[in-house]
Formats: structure tokens, C-alpha cells, sequence
């Protein structure tokens, strides 16, 4: 809503559209302090903060370090299609477990699970840590480990993968080394994985 006054133009803003306007702003800059600043459209980051099904948590916040990241880090990327007949109870229960390990595993320092677009696969989640030691701890986590027994039953295709600017070029042979070592000691895991339509990822053949 716009009125002149004194020859200027003055633009009046209802509440909502007022909190909109600070809402945006705040989630600029938080994605500044985690050193996200090329985003083409903030909807993109919106859109894959919003996970599928939702959350009971009313709190949205998905950074641990108030700080932001900074320093190398690696982001550890799943991205899956549910079977057709998966039951809605056992999809709610796996959903929460994907949340539950950004929240309580302490290596997490951002992670986002939702929906995914652009590609074959209809959910995803993404999890960052500091560095090969984080990863370890977050791959070898009695909560990811639960997360597995409940989502990778009800998945049809799965990949994997991770992302760093770690400058080691070992780093990729350390980060397949871990998940080699989760498969190797633990049969019923490397079953559950074998079982999946598809698989792609670290440590394993498709």
C-alpha cells in the first residue's frame, strides 16, 4: 500500500508483511554466517529446508555452531525413493530418525533432510562435519546406525556421497575406508543395503 505525503512516496506494510520481510532477512543472514552467499534464489534454500513429512519440532534452527562453519568440511548427501507400499507410520518414524541424527550426533554441524528436486530421487538429506574424524563419528553413531534399520527397509533406490574442500588426497580413500569398515562389521547392515533396488555410494558396488 503506497500514499504521498509531502510530495514523497510512502510505502505502508501490513504485520504480516512486515514479519515476512524480517523473516527473509534473518535467514540471509544466517546463511551468510555458514558462508552460503551464492544461492541464485533464496526460494532454493527455503524450498529444501522444508522436510517431507514434516516435523513435529517447532524448532526450525538446523545449525549447532552459532558461529557458522568455517575451515575445510565435508558434506555427507543421501538422496532416495521410497517403495510404493511403504507404510506411513514407518516412514514418519524413519524421517524423525534422519532428524534426530543432525540434532544429537555431535559431529553434525548443519544438516537438512526433505524433499528433493531435479533429479530421479524424491527425498534427501544432507549432514556436514568438520573433518575425517567427525565423519567417523557420524557414520558409526548407533543413531545413524538406527536410521538405517528404519529407513533402508521402505527404500527403493539410494545414493550416496559426500562433498569437502579437505585438501588431503587421501581423503576419499579415508572417507570409503569408513564406510568399507561399517559394511565388513556389521552383515546386517551390508544385507539391508544389499536388498535396495539400487545403491550408489562410498565403500560398497552397486
Amino acid at each position: 500500500m503506497s500514499d504521498k505525503q509531502d510530495g514523497l512516496k510512502v510505502t505502508r506494510f501490513s504485520r504480516r508483511d512486515f514479519m515476512k520481510l524480517v523473516g527473509a532477512g534473518g535467514l540471509f543472514l544466517g546463511l551468510g554466517a555458514l558462508g552460503i552467499s551464492n544461492l541464485k534464489n533464496i526460494g532454493e534454500a527455503s524450498a529444501t529446508l522444508g522436510a517431507a513429512p514434516p516435523s513435529n519440532n517447532t524448532n526450525t534452527t538446523t545449525t549447532r555452531n552459532g558461529m557458522g562453519i568455517r575451515g575445510s568440511m565435508i558434506a555427507h548427501i543421501v538422496r532416495f525413493t521410497l517403495k510404493p507400499n511403504a507404510p506411513k507410520d514407518q516412514v514418519d518414524l524413519a524421517f524423525e530418525s534422519l532428524r534426530r541424527q543432525g540434532r544429537e550426533i555431535n559431529a553434525v554441524q548443519l544438516f537438512v533432510v526433505g524433499r528433493d528436486f531435479g533429479g530421479e530421487f524424491d527425498y534427501g538429506a544432507m549432514y556436514v562435519v568438520k573433518d575425517i574424524e567427525g565423519y567417523r563419528e557420524y557414520m558409526m553413531s548407533p543413531i545413524h546406525r538406527r536410521s538405517d534399520e528404519l529407513g533402508l527397509p521402505i527404500t527403493d533406490k539410494f545414493v550416496s556421497m559426500d562433498i569437502t574442500d579437505d585438501a588431503d588426497p587421501a581423503i576419499g580413500e579415508k572417507i570409503a575406508e569408513i564406510h568399507r569398515t561399517r559394511f565388513e562389521n556389521d552383515p546386517e547392515l551390508a544385507a539391508l543395503v544389499q536388498n535396495l533396488t539400487s545403491y550408489e555410494g562410498s565403500g560398497t558396488s552397486n
